[in-house]
């Protein structure tokens, strides 16, 4: 075997178990946020960055440090999208026109990416995917399993659970990978 092959062995075979002792000591560390509702802004919702930043207030959503101030995309075709463009660089979330619904879709969606996405491993994810246990699958489904677990916190309707567990089912059916799934969470 050649050294670059032993190289590549141990990365294949250390490095996710290395990252998963690290990402399960990293969320253990993080309370989760309360289900108890909490009252939509009396004031109408509009497609703003002040609107964006009415919801984090009043659903209490923290920015992490390692993330910059979620803004509002007016050309997203997503509700949002959180992406980490290098290692060592903060994460970005933009936030598009389809989260702002309603108060409470626009709260599911922030934390959906900020406490969600933002407080999961990118790296990890991205060995995952390389080595086949779908990272990205279960990340995005873990996500959006936040929202539908918060549904009370933030007052969706039944149709906005609906159309949540809607794109869960069509997007990220099955159970998938246990292990993954217990790395990730």
């Amino acid at each position: 075997m050649s050294k670059m092959s032993k190289i590549w062995f141990y990365i294949v075979l250390f490095y996710p178990i290395m990252m998963l002792v690290q990402a399960k000591s990293m969320l253990s560390a993080i309370p989760a946020p309360t289900n108890e509702h909490v009252e939509a802004p009396s004031t109408p919702i509009t497609f703003s960055q002040e609107s964006i930043d009415i919801a984090l207030r009043t659903y209490n959503i923290k920015v992490p440090r390692h993330v910059i101030h979620p803004a509002f995309d007016l050309h997203l075709e997503d509700r949002g999208m959180t992406t980490l463009r290098a290692v060592g660089v903060p994460f970005e979330v933009t936030i598009g026109p389809m989260a702002f619904e309603s108060w409470g879709l626009l709260a599911a969606t922030l934390a959906h990416e900020l406490e969600g996405h933002c407080e999961q491993n990118f790296t990890l994810i991205r060995v995952m995917d390389l080595i086949g246990l779908y990272g990205t699958y279960h990340a995005e489904k873990i996500a959006y399993q936040l929202e539908l677990d918060y549904a009370i916190r933030f007052g969706l309707s039944s149709d906005e659970i609906e159309s949540i567990q809607r794109t869960v089912d069509y997007y990220y059916p099955g159970d998938g990978n246990a292990f993954t799934m217990w790395v990730l969470q």
